[in-house]
């Protein structure tokens, strides 16, 4: 029964510790600010930005270093957006949807952001892609396709979008 508590107990001590430190921010933001400027203490070359920008929205320097990360914070419960401190810090404020608030973030200013006590916690701004095999059926296309075909559509000619 001994060995059992010390064990519920370092498990509650290691839960509130990881608690304690987890960040609030993205952690594919930090390591990738880290890993750029590991990259140039190096001298290796630069981040592909064609590669970073397949899943998050990063902008480069001419040098190839990061200059800025398009993020998504999300506020806590009650609390208003500090845009005058936020852009105090350079932080740029996008614009604001409910309790998200999206933001364009130096590099340099991105681990700043830990100390804002109103965010609760910044995400990468991810790139999404277009998804096409969906857009007739959502913008009702496949049904004009098909009740052309079908002429029941009782237009007087076939609908194929080209100019007689």
């Amino acid at each position: 029964m001994e060995k059992s508590m010390k064990i519920m107990m370092t498990l509650l001590a290691l839960l509130l510790t990881v608690g304690m430190n987890a960040q609030k921010i993205d952690q594919r933001l930090t390591r990738l600010v880290e890993k750029s400027a590991q990259r140039r203490a190096q001298g290796a070359e630069p981040l592909d930005p064609k590669a970073v920008n397949k899943t998050i929205a990063v902008s480069f320097n001419a040098d190839g270093t990061i200059a800025s990360f398009s993020a998504i914070a999300m506020l806590k419960e009650g609390a208003e957006c500090p845009t005058a401190r936020l852009e105090q810090m350079g932080v740029k404020v996008r614009y604001q949807i409910g309790r998200m608030v999206a933001l364009y973030i130096p590099a340099d200013r991105l681990q700043a952001l830990e100390e804002v006590e109103e965010i609760s916690y910044v995400k990468a701004d991810e790139m999404m892609r277009p998804m096409n095999n969906l857009a007739r059926k959502e913008t009702k296309a496949e049904q004009i396709v098909e009740a052309t075909k079908a002429a029941a559509a009782g237009l007087p000619q076939a609908y194929t979008g080209k100019v007689s």
